[in-house]
């Protein structure tokens, strides 16, 4: 038995990595967008010259497009070192950083289950669904696919430490959280998604105090907190921030409310993709309340059923929490929402499907291979999609036109359409 589980998992690690590789495909034959890859990297001499003292005094001590992420940026300096200011082997490292992702996401999950099948629907969900090729299929993005390995090594990190726990695996569990923040500020929900893993799978509670399992990871926190207060100021310098003072809160709240409800019916329903959604300033009233009822009603679902469908309380709050950071309350940019921003919170939907139909198959038996086909038919019109998403990126052109044909014509993809037009 034992052999098969693990024979099962070898071959689900390389259909995740091929389906994966032939997804993205196409993204090694792209060049930079203008959508901040001439500032993150083209035109940046920072990074553009390649490693030397200077570039790596910069990374940690300079702002790299009104952001602080060192790791990121040493990763393309070295990008440049090796490949020169290339735009095909950084498209490649990215889709490969994304396939480790793929394959981690389904060892961990069924590290932390013990279950095979579950977590390898969620990896083909991560792998594959639309949402997460901004991310992929971006240079730029770097940030997203680098802190997010940290991240899930961390989560592999926690389940050895909570398995044994010492000093020294406590430190490994630190180590993989800062290097997560070091490639990205918004792995700063980390200790909050941890709490949440000791609710379910691992249910360290009720054997362990809330209290006790908080203070476990004050550590954790503390430097969460030192990276937001680092990321604000610096935000703050380079006028990032300043998109704050255009929107009242009211409307901040709103949008808030509203892009939690448009991210939940991108994930269902993939359309009218854009690597800039502009912000309305005030939507509509009707807009706000319906998002407001929607969310109010799945939290009441997932609180109601947190004894006997944990994984559904799990999910959600997943899919809250780590949006939060990134949700507009605080804004920066002028975006409403952006795809890039899904690609750890997501998880927790596709957590959710994958048990939810694990629940129904094994309450009605009948349903399994009806579910299963649809999980199959889901999983393929994600791949057509996706597929058909990474070509749009393959240059700013075609980003832009393809957002237009989308019906997000708004003044900043004209502006950068327009740039695009010029250089070409």
């Amino acid at each position: 038995m034992a052999r098969e589980k693990n024979s099962a998992t070898i071959w689900i690690c390389i259909v995740l990595a091929v389906l994966t590789f032939a997804a993205y495909w196409h993204s090694g034959s792209s060049g930079f967008v203008n959508l901040d890859d001439d500032a993150y990297v083209e035109f940046q001499p920072m990074v553009n010259r390649g490693l030397r003292s200077a570039a790596i005094a910069w990374a940690f001590t300079g702002v790299h497009s009104t952001n602080w992420h060192p790791l990121t940026s040493l990763s393309l300096i070295l990008d440049c070192t090796f490949f020169g200011v290339k735009p095909g082997p950084m498209h490649i490292e990215n889709v490969v950083f994304h396939v480790l992702n793929t394959l981690l996401v389904f060892l961990v999950w069924r590290a932390l289950s013990g279950k095979t099948w579950p977590p390898a629907l969620v990896a083909a969900l991560f792998a594959l669904h639309p949402l997460h090729v901004e991310s992929v299929a971006w240079i730029s993005e770097r940030k997203d696919v680098l802190s997010t390995f940290f991240w899930l090594l961390g989560m592999a990190a926690y389940l050895f430490y909570t398995r044994n726990q010492s000093l020294r695996r406590y430190l490994l569990l630190a180590a993989c959280f800062l290097l997560a923040l070091l490639s990205k500020p918004m792995a700063v929900t980390f200790p909050a998604a941890l709490l949440l893993l000791d609710f379910w799978p691992l249910r360290r509670w009720p054997a362990k105090s809330w209290k006790a399992l908080v203070l476990e990871k004050i550590p954790l926190f503390g430097l969460a907190l030192a990276h937001a207060a680092v990321t604000f100021l610096v935000q703050h310098a380079a006028g990032a921030a300043n998109f704050g003072r255009r929107f009242p809160l009211a409307s901040r709240l709103g949008n808030a409310l509203v892009s939690y409800a448009r991210y939940l019916g991108k994930t269902f329903y993939p359309a009218h993709l854009s690597p800039m959604y502009w912000h309305p300033g005030y939507w509509p009233a009707w807009a706000v309340i319906a998002s407001l009822l929607l969310l109010a009603a799945l939290t009441w679902l997932a609180w109601h059923w947190r004894g006997t469908r944990p994984w559904l309380a799990f999910g959600w709050l997943w899919f809250l929490g780590t949006l939060l950071p990134v949700i507009g309350i605080i804004q920066v940019g002028a975006q409403s929402m952006a795809d890039r921003y899904t690609y750890i919170p997501l998880l927790g939907i596709f957590t959710i499907l994958a048990c939810a139909g694990e629940d129904i198959a094994t309450r009605f038996p009948k349903t399994r291979l009806p579910l299963s086909a649809a999980a199959g038919i889901f999983i393929a019109a994600c791949f057509a999609l996706t597929l058909r998403q990474v070509r749009t990126w393959h240059d700013s052109i075609s980003l832009y036109k393809a957002s237009i044909a989308a019906g997000e014509d708004n003044p900043a993809i004209r502006y950068l359409y327009a740039l695009a037009l010029q250089t070409t």
